[in-house]
């Protein structure tokens, strides 16, 4: 019996071929991939990570093929169920050559396979960057390995939207490559534990919430 494939979940699904989540719950909902290659249900929703290279390739060339198209593609990689659509995904990973789909028509994954794949390794680097330090927040928050930064409040800078020059200068301790690691890792983690109430279910009896947001904190200064 063939080994289970590995699975991942939707939202590390979208990490790693760069498309929104909503893409990867598309998936499920109008069934663009094959059942054998998806499991869970819900927010527990899964996809074979073999797999993850055919979202890419179907959500991010959506402006060059039909529809049609890119789903026989799909169908044709997916031939033979999970065991037959990874082999194929791992066959191409090796070759030089875009998938032929006859008459002289053919269909290159493998940009979107070499992506994905340098996705996942970014992502095992993140992973390995944020750590749990009980010294710092009780060890409630992953921060930057080596540094007292949380690692989800770098990631929030980063999706306000702020430019990074701005959020080095918030952050001297941080390189570049640390702060988008930061938004891949918390893309993809979501927070462990009881989400906190909305602060406006939180202030006391008679106060009004004005406004709120998020800043990022400063790094304490050099002793």
């Amino acid at each position: 019996m063939p080994a289970a494939p590995q699975m991942v979940s939707a939202n590390e699904a979208a990490a790693l071929a760069m498309v929104e989540i909503r893409d990867v719950h598309r998936a499920f909902d109008e069934h663009l991939l094959p059942e054998a290659l998806l499991g869970g249900a819900g927010a527990s929703r899964q996809v074979a990570r073999g797999a993850v290279p055919l979202l890419a390739f179907y959500f991010r060339t959506a402006g060059i093929l039909q529809a049609d198209a890119r789903k026989a593609v799909i169908r044709l990689v997916a031939a033979g169920g999970r065991t037959g659509a990874l082999r194929r995904v791992a066959a191409l990973r090796r070759s030089r050559h875009p998938l032929p789909m006859g008459d002289g028509v053919s269909a290159d994954l493998r940009p979107f396979i070499a992506e994905t794949d340098a996705r996942a390794k970014l992502l095992e680097q993140a992973r390995r960057m944020a750590v749990l330090d009980p010294e710092v927040l009780g060890g409630s928050e992953p921060v930057v390995r080596g540094t007292r930064v949380p690692v989800r409040d770098v990631a929030a800078a980063v999706s306000a939207g702020l430019p990074l020059a701005d959020i080095l200068a918030s952050y001297p301790s941080l390189t570049a490559e640390q702060v988008d690691l930061a938004a891949l890792y918390a893309s993809v983690e979501r927070p462990r534990g009881k989400p906190r109430r909305p602060l406006a279910e939180r202030l006391p009896a008679g106060a009004r919430l004005v406004s709120s947001g998020t800043i990022p904190r400063r790094a304490a200064p050099a002793a």
